[in-house]
């Protein structure tokens, strides 16, 4: 089965914009932050073989672009609040992610992304174009039903892109690592073929208040013709920080945070060794999140 299923992030990246405007009695400084969840499953639109091995001296690489929209978000109360000043975002996400077997059981992982990001208000507009955290590490496919159910576990090293100023806020800005454990599958049912993939992410960024993040993300799908595919995924997102307010007026990331998110997806498989997909994700519910929706557009092939 060749399919390629792009999520939102699990490690949500914070950009920050700040504008000084000045009149005649003070000088007001608006900051707008924007929180964008963008994978909730293998980090920044990461998307690696659909949980199976690529095999020996094989390669897969996916390409994905997302775009993120949103006008308000949920506080540290659960409480939906609007942006300031008819606040607004748009962002616009893409992503390189690359995983090669050196055999069956052991593949090398990395990525890379890039978001550029546009906040618009009645008073100002500001947009931002950064790279993201990339990731790199390995992959170790433990076991298998039958060579239809595969079992592995996953080892990042995440590390920035980018450099944070005092005005501009693009991340975290921390080196982290990350542990997930994957179980992906297909069967039949009624004469139809179903597919299915669970995910457990947990990451850990290094410093003082650098959150702790824990992500679950379930996927079902299954065949509507030969060449395409329907899926369904439910993330489940949690981040832990001794620092637990979201600020609309600081230029603070948010550390402590929750969110669910579910996907639609459509893929349509491009011969044994490549395929394209369609996804469109919406907020279900979150706290210390962005409340937005999300449309994703992804290829993916194998050498």
């Amino acid at each position: 089965m060749s399919w390629v299923h792009f999520n939102p992030y699990t490690n949500p990246m914070d950009i920050s914009f700040n504008k000084s405007l000045n009149n005649t009695t003070k000088h007001v400084k608006t900051v707008f932050i924007t929180t964008i969840t963008l994978l909730f499953v293998l980090s920044s639109m990461v998307t690696y073989a659909g949980g199976r091995p690529v095999g020996k001296r094989r390669l897969f690489i996916s390409l994905g672009t997302s775009y993120f929209f949103n006008d308000k978000y949920s506080d540290q109360n659960k409480e939906v609040q609007k942006y300031l000043n008819n606040g607004r975002n748009q962002s616009l996400s893409a992503s390189l992610s690359a995983e090669y077997g050196f055999s069956r059981r052991v593949s090398l992982i990395a990525s890379v992304p890039f978001v550029s990001n546009t906040v618009k208000s009645d008073i100002s507009s500001n947009t931002i174009n950064t790279l993201g955290d990339g990731q790199i590490g390995m992959r170790y496919y433990i076991a298998n039903i039958s060579y239809r159910t595969y079992f592995s576990i996953q080892t990042n090293l995440i590390f920035p892109l980018y450099v944070n100023t005092d005005a501009v806020n693009r991340g975290y800005g921390k080196l982290g690592s990350s542990i997930t454990l994957a179980g992906s599958g297909d069967f039949k049912l009624f004469d139809k073929g179903f597919f299915f993939e669970t995910d457990l992410s947990t990451s850990k960024y290094f410093g003082g208040d650098a959150p702790f993040q824990a992500t679950l993300t379930s996927s079902i799908g299954f065949s509507i013709s030969k060449y395409y595919q329907l899926s369904l995924s439910e993330s489940s997102a949690i981040s832990y920080s001794i620092t637990k307010d979201l600020n609309p007026l600081s230029p603070s990331p948010a550390k402590d945070f929750s969110s669910n998110q579910v996907t639609a997806g459509l893929s349509r498989g491009l011969g044994k060794s490549r395929s394209l997909s369609l996804s469109y994700t919406t907020f279900i519910s979150g706290r210390n999140t962005a409340i937005g929706q999300s449309i994703s557009l992804g290829y993916g092939f194998k050498y």
